[in-house]
């Protein structure tokens, strides 16, 4: 043995001694082992990797399923009573992972225990000379198992009430291989804690283990939290769940906050058969630091059961931490759950938020890229504050968390979107586009129609991050390229999961309008409405198009001219855009380029689509479109192809 193979060993068994002075504590994790050695949580990843070629957590793993074997050996414990004396807080999550290091089940140990190994005979069997006799032993000695394990399963029935009775009625690792079915959907977490003002609570932890299960590349899909929201209150089976998110694995569980303790209960579902087949409590306490530790172990958890392997990049990822200021983080959280209610009150909640979280921690980047957005969609969309000073202040705080951390892509990714929507910077965009969440867009306004759809296609991260999101610029890439058929079965499809996405149905009626889908659109806008107290300019600009096609002039002069005093009030949202619009689909062309010139003096987000939109197809040989592309500074040249559909 060389020097470095015997300090690899004794670096090994010292590991294994720690984990095993610990082996009945389940919350024992990769931190506390960390600690305990001596070393941060990356170098000691890096270090044990490059021993023995295992994760960390892995490790810790099998020398829990290494003393389980022992005990299932050498005791009369039951199998349930072993998963918790080698800290698994559930048998059914033991004997999947036992299955899946040994190949064989715990319940298998007990009954060769009693007949011997099976080993022999088969080896036996696979000899010439002994075949006849070695089948007869083998004959025997299955019927003699079949027996020994009906008696086994009512001694383990019988031994095993009480703490093993909710996991006996779930569905083993036999039952279903979890390895070829890595897809899953973290359904938002019930609160137990008696207290409805802490569903924000709820909600934030079910997005963070969503978020923390995203940074896993091997795992198939993972639903994000923005395409579960919905069925936080809905009566649907866990199987139709699974069939319209298109997941084989549901998870679902309750959350409960009492004084300083916090309690997770998960259950991990099949979508098909609706069989529980893992479930695991959760205890921690209500600090950040441990709150993040509690996030990753379940992450950690999930993806075992799954079978997935997380790489070195992926564990560290996963062990971040936001915060390590509990108020800082609960606020955080609280503006989380405001600015998804997806109204003008629940932006400005958001806004104030984000802020005493970021005074009470300043270098909270999560909470400063938050707060940058907010600013900016509160400006370009809903017409909190103006454009421009939303992006003054979105760009204040996103150069704050620049220098908090310098090559950070969760920062660089608003800080280009802003440079395109407000500063109109196509140059920085054209040698950055694609690393931002709006590449296909950028795309779709400098009119690279078959690049987007090329992009779109092969954008499994965008599906990943925001999947309802994914699917409504796949929408459009395919309108763009001509692709009707495909566009509305994309969205009859998936309207029955995002009827009340504000942000699918505003896009989704537009296209419809443009395809002469009227109907259609009619009774998404009346959705939309229903669903919207809000009245941003894009609503009501879709409302005047479709209200005009079907005759409705009150309705129409009512809107046209609320457009008009957003306007006279500098309000942001784009009205003057939207007017434009209308008279371009009245063939009134110069009313149309007097509230285009409007548009563009006031440097309206909207009026990035003067290169695409379709409505403004019949004057794109008209100077003063020329005149205004050139200002606008597309980097392509105008009068390209257009889709044909048009209303």
């Amino acid at each position: 043995m060389n020097g470095t193979e015997g300090a690899d060993r004794f670096f090994t068994a010292k590991l294994r001694q720690i984990v095993l002075d610990n082996l009945k504590e389940e919350q024992f994790s990769v931190e506390d082992l960390s600690a305990e050695y001596g070393l941060s949580r990356s170098q000691l990843h890096k270090k044990l990797k490059k021993s023995i070629g295992k994760s960390v957590s892995q490790f810790i793993r099998e020398v829990r399923l290494d003393e389980g074997l022992k005990l299932l050996q050498e005791t009369d414990l039951t199998v349930s009573e072993v998963a918790y004396e080698v800290g698994f807080a559930s048998p059914t999550y033991f004997n999947t992972c036992f299955k899946n290091y040994f190949g064989y089940s715990p319940g298998e140990v007990k009954i060769r225990n009693s007949v011997g190994s099976l080993e022999e005979p088969l080896q036996a069997n696979a000899s010439n000379a002994n075949g006849l006799k070695n089948k007869k032993w083998l004959f025997y000695s299955i019927g003699a198992i079949i027996v020994i394990a009906l008696l086994f399963g009512v001694l383990q029935l019988g031994k095993g009430v009480g703490r093993n009775q909710q996991a006996a009625k779930g569905m083993t690792s036999e039952d279903k291989d979890r390895s070829q079915n890595k897809s899953i959907a973290v359904l938002p977490l019930k609160n137990w804690s008696g207290d409805e003002n802490l569903d924000y609570i709820c909600d934030g932890m079910t997005d963070a283990i969503i978020n923390k299960l995203a940074k896993i590349q091997s795992m198939d899909k993972v639903v994000p939290y923005t395409s579960v929201a919905r069925y936080k209150n809905v009566d649907k089976s866990i199987k139709e769940i699974a069939q319209e998110l298109e997941v084989s694995n549901v998870i679902q569980g309750s959350f409960q906050l009492a004084g300083n303790s916090v309690s997770i209960k998960l259950q991990m579902i099949d979508g098909e058969s609706e069989q529980q087949f893992w479930n695991q409590e959760y205890n921690e306490s209500w600090v950040s630091d441990e709150l993040f530790k509690l996030q990753a172990k379940v992450a950690e958890n999930i993806s075992e059961i799954i079978g997935v392997e997380i790489t070195e990049t992926e564990e560290n990822e996963i062990a971040s931490i936001l915060t390590s200021n509990k108020e800082a983080y609960d606020l955080y959280l609280q503006a989380n759950f405001e600015w998804s209610k997806g109204t003008k009150l629940g932006f400005d909640n958001a806004k104030r938020l984000y802020n005493r979280a970021v005074q009470i921690d300043s270098t909270f980047i999560d909470a400063y890229v938050n707060l940058s957005l907010v600013w900016m969609l509160g400006g370009g969309v809903w017409g909190n504050h103006s454009q421009d000073e939303g992006w003054a202040k979105a760009k204040e705080y996103l150069l704050k968390a620049q220098r908090i951390e310098t090559n950070s892509d969760k920062v660089m990714d608003p800080l280009l979107r802003g440079s395109l929507f407000y500063e109109w910077d196509f140059a920085k965009l054209e040698e950055n586009y694609n690393k931002t969440l709006i590449a296909p867009l950028y795309l779709l306004y400098t009119g690279r129609y078959e690049d987007a759809l090329v992009y779109m296609k092969t954008a499994q991260y965008l599906k990943k991050e925001d999947e309802n999101l994914y699917w409504y610029w796949y929408a459009e890439a395919l309108f763009y390229n001509n692709k009707k058929k495909e566009v509305l079965e994309i969205y009859k499809e998936y309207y029955a999961i995002y009827n009340d996405d504000f942000d699918w149905l505003r896009n989704g009626i537009k296209y419809l309008f443009y395809l002469g889908e009227y109907n259609m659109a009619k009774e998404w806008l009346d959705k939309l409405m229903r669903i919207s107290p809000d009245r941003p300019p894009i609503i009501i600009g879709l409302d005047v198009l479709i209200s005009d096609y079907f005759g409705e002039s009150k309705r129409v002069n009512e809107n046209l001219e609320l457009l008009k005093e957003y306007d006279k009030n500098n309000m942001s949202g784009s009205p003057a855009w939207f007017i434009a619009l209308y008279y371009s689909n009245l063939k009134d062309y110069d009313s149309a380029f007097y509230w285009l010139t409007k548009s563009y003096e006031k440097r309206e987000g909207e009026l990035l689509w003067l290169h695409s939109e379709p409505l403004l197809r019949p004057i794109r040989e008209d100077a003063r479109y020329l005149e205004l592309h050139q200002k606008i500074g597309f980097p392509v040249a105008p009068l390209d192809k257009q889709p044909i559909f048009l209303p």
